[in-house]
């Protein structure tokens, strides 16, 4: 996910896409998020605004905890971190040939 710099402060492209698609690969593992949503889409800007960034890459993660040795994940808790990265644009502006 990316947030940009608006005239309404940052903002993360397609957040709800983002977090949908999240939510659709943990079903594949079958690992059950421990939060909704709406929870991580707070999460997610509150990651923006605590670290004042203003163009940024974000990568939530879930896994499941290290809570026993044991084979069987279910029997782990799942953890879910938010991870942000500050960065720049994609593309610079090119600099002109020096002739």
């Amino acid at each position: 996910m990316r947030s940009y710099d608006t005239a309404d402060g940052p903002a993360i492209f397609r957040l709800d896409a983002h977090l949908e698609r999240f939510y659709k690969s943990a079903a594949l593992y079958d690992l059950d998020i421990p939060y909704t949503q709406a929870v991580l889409t707070d999460a997610s800007l509150e990651v923006i605004r605590a670290n004042k960034l203003e163009v940024a890459y974000l990568r939530p993660i879930a896994f499941f905890d290290a809570a026993t040795l044991s084979v069987w994940t279910k029997e782990c808790p799942v953890t879910v971190a938010i991870a942000a990265v500050p960065t720049g644009k994609y593309w610079p502006t090119p600099t002109p040939a020096c002739a």
